[in-house]
């Protein structure tokens, strides 16, 4: 039996800055967030940019300062990032297969029970094959619905 879940409102920003150029993406999407003792997970489908593309399922792990991302669908992609350390992963597109790093510097996570709300927050230095793209700070608001 799968454990329950409570449903959740997610907003989430992502800043990347590479050197002086910087961009701001927003998404909005509605999921479930489920806790077991010290994890916690949050499963949400990705508003697509185009009605065409397959579903994108997004499920985001946390516990303590490390932070998993698994994306399946029209994107696939695994990466875990830990506070203080250097981790490999990878991003499918219909294009092909591309290795990724990342140096995570902040991992932050909290949720208030009385309030029904919290959020995530991830600092980092993604490289793609092996090049520098820049330095990332993703916040994620969580709002029970």
């Amino acid at each position: 039996m799968a454990p329950a879940g409570n449903s959740v409102a997610i907003e989430m920003n992502t800043t990347i800055t590479d050197g002086e150029r910087r961009e701001t993406h927003e998404m909005n999407a509605e999921g479930m967030l489920y806790r077991r003792g010290g994890m916690t997970v949050i499963r949400f489908e990705e508003p697509k940019d185009d009605p065409a593309d397959d579903i994108t399922l997004q499920t985001v792990k946390l516990s303590g300062a490390e932070l998993s991302v698994n994306r399946k669908g029209h994107i696939a992609m695994k990466q875990r990032f830990v506070e203080g350390l250097e981790t490999e992963g990878s991003y499918h597109s219909p294009y092909g297969k591309i290795a990724m790093q990342t140096e995570t510097h902040e991992v932050n996570y909290a949720w208030d029970e009385m309030r029904r709300h919290g959020y995530f927050e991830l600092r980092y230095t993604l490289s793609v094959q092996g090049d520098t793209v820049g330095e990332y700070h993703l916040y994620a608001s969580l709002k029970e619905v």
